[in-house]
């Protein structure tokens, strides 16, 4: 151990730290909390300024720092920067804006993506933070979201950040084969000095049961004599400090039986096929009738969230009760799941409220960690705090979309769709996590989308492999089946002579054709209440396609339609209080993780009790207050909490009072709709592509708050691209995940990506709520893999039969050029 002595933001700081301690972990370990989102310094989240200049504190050693200046953005004198990256809708969850509130002052304006490229943002889509580092610092003023003030100062209340007295250091042995047998030996590690226990499943209680009640095989809590997954917990050390968690973890033996692994989505020949779903009717009449068929295969490969904060959890008791934080997106219903597997009532749970790092589907939903914490916690009487590094989180959060998909249309010569028939298996990993099944059922029910079908009929199967299990990742299902479909009726376009616009035209669904009702099933009935898909799709259509350049690039524009299902929601109950001197308390049970809810919340309340927003001070997803609801996802905060937060201001108007309550049942969703263009260019002898536009029309209904419905649609639409062109998540064949950090799991940044443009219409409120408001945080990404594959399509129109599967990287366009040739030299 060495005593280290540093100057941070002007105050002193000294304490002892090990020589492999980083300076991040340094500043975070003594009140001086950065943000990690990858621990290589891939990411650049870390970012302060050492002596004046910038570097990533992950990356550097604390014992580099001894003697210097350090500062961060808490530190800092850029109140302007601040106020412009606000003004500039640049924020969305905040856990990466004080490293580019570091980078904005060394920004050149006139080539901003550039250097905004030394940070990576999952959220924002970095159309805003482009616009922010163009225009320069603004005059400082009142920021424009209620959360920008703490997010963009550097005070967000991350639970990385959270330390209590007493608190132990949890880290996990995880599975390093995809099957095998094992027995575990932990005397060793159990021995090491400064580690407090080691636990292994035949530690815990026999109710701890992590999921007791699932289909096909039910993941352990921790594995026992079998793993099934690279990644699978095993075992669990507790220590004094993070760096002996770490180095003991090493020490516990596992002696590891391999066993036959399987990795394909198809259900011939597979170990277990866990779950079919069939929706529509029998269509083989309207096959036998065709005068076209579309016979094809598609592929979606493996993807995750991957939110820029991993998973961090704290748990500990005080006064009776255990507390958790970092339960994000279901808190009461974590709460539930949490205290049935420690055998506690509820009351005695309390699930607390931070800051969360983005979630995209995969960060709330309750994993074998989320009762490990709490566990060790009860178990051993002190504080027990898990901090995820990026490659754990890799191969142990949700994984989601591998599928392979088997094609049918059927269509008249004049290109009238007149049926489909689709067979989709879906890779569901080694075992059944909560919402595994409804990936599959999402992706068959949404196929048909905003066209006519004259008849639809699907089957879809889950199959479990020897992988990270699956669940769900924004647009679930949808973002799968919409890239499957645009790019079968591109191919169909082709077969029948048409233009792929035109084809899409004359089968898209028009306002003559609404309500309509699809005949499925996915999280609910698809039906669609009202809209005009059809002049939607032709108003992007005629928008003017970006100018031709003459620089050996093959450039291709696509424009998709598509149609959301969102908000499906059940009932919300916000509590909502007067307070002393006009001030109000707003308490709902949603948990945001970047999409605004304070800022959307106040602004509903303040429109209706006619106040100032400033005055409503909003509290989310504490288990303690008085909110109730299914909490965050499918996009249905703004219909369910917005009306509640709507009928309980109503309530404090009309009645009077001090306290109230409002509650809001929805059974049935709200469909967002537009349509997509993209343009890309293909460089012809590299095979790589660039996107050169992005612009999204979207009918959201009646707008709460417009800066964050284009927040949600920017970031959604480059979340997209990541999917359609960079992200995918291998195996090779003894089930070995072969992407590892943000190094092999790659996503956009700011200068692979344009700015977004978002036009927006209201041509249709949503008709199923007082507020006409429809849930719009999936509406970007839904169809922006289909989007930018057809434009890949049209670029390279001589490869459009063999590009049905993602992500189009270049290994995969030479895949499809090889297949070409050899096609070619077969037919001659």
């Amino acid at each position: 151990m060495k005593e280290i002595r540093c100057s941070v933001d002007g105050r002193t700081v000294g304490a002892s730290a090990s020589p492999r301690t980083s300076l991040a972990d340094f500043l975070c370990h003594n009140g001086e909390p950065v943000n990690v989102g990858c621990e290589t310094g891939s990411c650049g989240v870390c970012l302060v300024r050492l002596d004046g200049q910038a570097v990533r504190s992950c990356a550097v050693l604390a014992v580099q720092a001894d003697g210097r200046s350090v500062h961060t953005a808490r530190g800092l004198a850029l109140d302007g920067e601040r106020r412009s990256m606000s003004e500039h809708n640049a924020v969305q969850c905040g856990f990466c804006s004080p490293a580019f509130l570091l980078v904005m002052g060394e920004v050149d304006p006139t080539a901003p993506r550039v250097g905004l490229s030394e940070v990576t943002c999952r959220c924002t889509g970095y159309t805003g933070l482009a616009a922010a580092a163009t225009a320069g610092p603004s005059t400082p003023g009142r920021l424009c979201r209620a959360e920008d003030a703490r997010l963009l100062g550097g005070r967000g209340d991350f639970v990385a950040d959270r330390r209590l007295p007493g608190q132990l250091w949890a880290r996990f042995v995880r599975s390093t084969h995809g099957h095998a047998g094992i027995t575990v030996d932990t005397s060793i590690a159990a021995a090491h000095p400064r580690v407090v226990a080691v636990l292994t499943a035949a530690d815990l209680p026999e109710d701890a049961a992590y999921l007791p009640e699932v289909l096909g095989i039910a993941e352990p809590t921790l594995a026992r004599t079998e793993v099934r997954y690279v990644g699978q917990p095993i075992a669990l050390v507790l220590a004094e400090t993070p760096g002996t968690a770490e180095d003991a973890a090493e020490l516990v033996l596992v002696d590891y039986t391999p066993r036959p692994v399987w990795t394909e989505a198809r259900t011939e020949g597979a170990p277990h096929v866990v779950a079919a779903r069939t929706q529509g009717d029998p269509v083989t009449a309207v096959f036998d009738g065709a005068d076209v068929v579309l016979d094809e295969r598609f592929t979606v490969p493996r993807q995750t969230g991957l939110p820029m904060e991993p998973r961090r959890l704290l748990a500990g008791w005080s006064g009776g009760r255990l507390t958790v934080w970092g339960s994000t997106k279901h808190p009461l219903a974590n709460r539930a799941a949490t205290a049935k597997a420690l055998g506690l009532g509820e009351n005695k749970v309390r699930m607390a409220p931070s800051d969360v790092g983005g979630a995209f589907g995969v960060k709330g939903e309750l994993y074998p960690e989320d009762v490990l914490v709490p566990l060790a916690a009860t178990l051993l009487g002190r504080p027990v705090k898990w901090v995820e590094d990026r490659d754990e989180h890799l191969v142990a959060i949700n994984h989601s979309r591998e599928q392979v998909w088997h094609v049918r249309l059927a269509a008249a010569v004049d290109g009238r769709l007149l049926g489909a028939e689709v067979d989709l298996v879906s890779d569901a990993g080694a075992y059944v996590r909560p919402l595994t099944t409804l990936v599959a059922d999402e992706a068959s029910a949404t196929f048909p989308g905003p066209y006519r079908f004259g008849a639809y009929h699907a089957t879809a199967n889950c199959v479990l492999t020897n992988k990270t299990p699956s669940g769900t990742v924004r647009a679930p299902g949808r973002f799968e089946a919409n890239f499957v479909r645009e790019r079968a009726l591109d191919l169909l376009a082709e077969r029948v002579g048409l233009d792929p616009a035109e084809l899409r035209r004359r089968n898209l669904l028009g306002p003559e054709d609404l309500p309509y009702d699809a005949g499925t099933f996915g999280e609910g009935p698809v039906r669609y209440p009202a809209g005009d898909f059809r002049g939607a799709f032709a108003r992007v259509l005629a928008l003017p396609a970006p100018a031709a350049v003459e620089d050996g690039l093959r450039r291709g524009r696509a424009v998709v339609p598509f149609v959301e299902l969102s908000s499906l929601g059940g009932t919300e109950r916000v509590r909502l209080s007067a307070l002393p001197g006009g001030r109000y308390r707003l308490e709902t049970a949603s948990a945001p993780s970047g999409q605004g809810h304070q800022t959307a919340w106040a602004r509903v309340a303040a429109d209706v009790l006619d106040v100032d927003p400033a005055l409503v001070d909003v509290c989310c997803g504490d288990t303690d207050d008085g909110g109730d609801g299914l909490g965050t996802f499918a996009s249905r905060s703004a219909v369910m909490v917005g009306n509640a937060v709507a009928a309980a201001a109503g309530r404090l108007v009309a009645e009077g009072g001090t306290v109230v309550e409002g509650t809001f049942t929805n059974d049935d969703h709200t469909c967002p709709y537009g349509a997509l263009a993209c343009t890309v260019a293909v460089d012809p002898e590299l095979l790589t592509v660039r996107v050169e536009e992005l612009t999204i029309l979207c009918d959201a209904g009646n707008l709460i708050e417009e800066r964050l419905v284009v927040g949600q649609l920017t970031g959604g639409v480059v979340q997209g691209v990541g999917g359609a062109l960079l992200e995918e998540i291998a195996y090779d064949a003894q089930a070995r995940p072969l992407a590892a950090g943000l190094d092999g799991y790659l996503l956009p940044l700011a200068a692979d990506v344009p700015d977004v443009r978002v036009l927006l219409t209201n041509d249709h409120p949503a008709e199923e709520n007082p507020l006409g408001v429809k849930g719009i945080g999936e509406a970007g990404i839904a169809a922006a893999g289909a989007a930018v594959a057809s434009a890949v399509a049209s670029a390279m129109p001589e490869l459009n039969r063999h590009l049905t599967g993602l992500p189009l990287s270049p290994s995969r366009l030479l895949g499809a050029l090889r297949a070409k040739e050899l096609e070619e030299g077969i037919d001659a």
